[in-house]
């Protein structure tokens, strides 16, 4: 869906053991404790092995490398998000946790700025980008679309390219807006872009 090169994310298993989901958590946990630490370009693998007590041979047989350690990690956290939408009594009809994005991004301002400072900050806003279209796709009511026939993945697009940009534009320094606030305001683009 995107424009530009997806990152090629190995895929650990959606439904593990209890075993190996401890593992990937303590992983997850330790990327995200060594991102609030240092930079992304100074980070290496044995950070997230000392931090998460996992062995390298562990690492590898779900990881290629750092970089997909991180994807995967920035995954997670969009399923995180997609699932608490799906909460016994969770507003119905959201199609995207922009407001659970953007309060997550304001306590994770380390971890952002080791991003940045990395040079990696824009490649995870167009992924962020990707994984919000696919989002949108998925929880888009059946035969959404525009009036003048908008085709629904390029709709999602566009609103997640929208979503995103909000996202920068917020953590850019535009915090007065508040997040609830914003969700609602991308929802109601979401509505009149879909007219549904």
């Amino acid at each position: 869906m995107s424009n530009s090169v997806r990152p090629d994310v190995q895929e650990p298993d959606r439904d593990p053991d209890p075993r190996v989901a401890r593992t990937l958590s303590a992983m997850g946990a330790a990327i995200a404790a060594e991102l609030a630490a240092r930079p992304f370009h100074t980070l290496t693998v044995q950070h997230i092995l000392d931090r998460s007590g996992v062995a390298r041979a562990t690492f590898y047989a779900h990881f290629r490398n750092k970089e997909d350690a991180l994807y995967w990690s920035f995954e997670r956290m969009f399923r995180g998000f997609e699932s608490r939408m799906d909460r016994p009594g969770a507003p119905r009809g959201r199609l995207l946790p922009l407001r659970e994005l953007l309060e997550h991004v304001a306590e994770a301002g380390p971890v952002v700025e080791s991003m940045r400072v990395s040079g990696q900050l824009d490649r995870l806003w167009d992924y962020g980008t990707d994984l919000c279209a696919e989002m949108i796709v998925r929880r888009s009511p059946s035969g959404w679309g525009s009036a003048e026939q908008l085709d629904p993945r390029l709709a999602a697009r566009m609103l997640a390219a929208a979503a995103m940009e909000m996202a920068r534009w917020w953590v850019d320094g535009k915090r007065a807006a508040v997040p609830d606030a914003l969700d609602a305001q991308w929802h109601a683009l979401a509505a009149r872009t879909a007219r549904w």
